[in-house]
């Protein structure tokens, strides 16, 4: 017996742990992602050190949504002074198209690690180049609900997810019972402007958390002509919050229904959240 043990013994003095371990692919290119390879401003966990490059070297940007479900240029004369400001982390491709393709169609729940980090980039272009307006701000985190039929099919909310990460770094609070999303929806992307609108009509209703009062970031995984979050904004400033605005993960690729509407925030002037130049 004791040669039977010492033999037992030797055998796993030999194993490797690190050998028997999963490793970590890149989601973008399959190679192997090493730890130290992370970069100090945004951790890659499920990104190689180039394709990490790639995904953080997008810069993060921001637009201007009138709330009357019309997206103005940023800092257009016709916009609502009490309208909507959305932050975008990237551009949706490369890296972080593959990495929310990943979430919401591959039960890969471990991308939002690194898209979290993204979302926490563009909150911090939002408060260095508004500080006067968010210095004394405390927000609440209010992911884009799902369905509830599409969420059980999916095993969880991937906004919820990214939502959860970007808290966890921002240290500011998550509330998924402000919004209820009552009505299955298609996808957004993909379609018209005016099928964007007509597809999010009365799909969300106010759920049991009061906004009034609360200052809230609105966070979805893509950002495309902005109808679902214009839609869910205007809900809540309705409902008494006092300040909305939105980060999304990604920002889809203009098409000729809403480029002449959306204008990059770094060629004009923006102005102040408040309603007030």
């Amino acid at each position: 017996m004791h040669k039977v043990l010492h033999s037992i013994g030797s055998l796993f003095r030999n194993i490797r742990l690190a050998d028997y371990i999963v490793e970590e692919l890149c989601r973008q290119c399959g190679r192997p992602v090493q730890a130290e390879e992370s970069l100090d401003s945004a951790p890659g966990i499920c990104l190689c050190a180039a394709c990490n490059q790639v995904f953080t070297a997008d810069k993060p940007t921001e637009w201007w949504l009138a709330l009357d479900g019309i997206a103005e240029g940023v800092g257009s004369k016709n916009a609502d002074p009490f309208g909507l400001p959305v932050f975008t982390a990237s551009t949706y491709a490369g890296p972080i198209q593959k990495l929310i393709r990943r979430i919401k169609y591959d039960d890969d729940t471990l991308v939002a690690k690194d898209i979290g980090p993204r979302l926490y980039l563009a909150y911090k272009h939002m408060t260095d180049r508004h500080a006067q307006q968010f210095e004394k701000d405390i927000f609440t985190i209010v992911p884009i609900p799902l369905h509830q039929k599409r969420q059980l099919n999916r095993g969880y909310n991937q906004a919820r997810l990214i939502a959860g990460e970007f808290a966890r770094l921002a240290d500011l609070p998550v509330e998924t019972k402000m919004l209820r999303r009552v009505k299955e929806t298609k996808p957004q992307y993909g379609l018209k402007k005016g099928e964007r609108l007509d597809n999010v009509k009365d799909a969300f209703a106010l759920g049991k958390v009061s906004a009034r009062g609360r200052n809230i970031i609105l966070i979805d995984d893509v950002f495309t002509s902005g109808a679902t979050l214009l839609t869910c904004a205007s809900l809540l400033r309705a409902a008494g919050a006092l300040r909305v605005v939105a980060i999304a993960a990604a920002r889809a690729p203009f098409d000729k229904d809403t480029n002449a509407r959306r204008q990059h925030a770094s060629n004009i002037s923006v102005p102040s959240i408040n309603g007030k130049s």
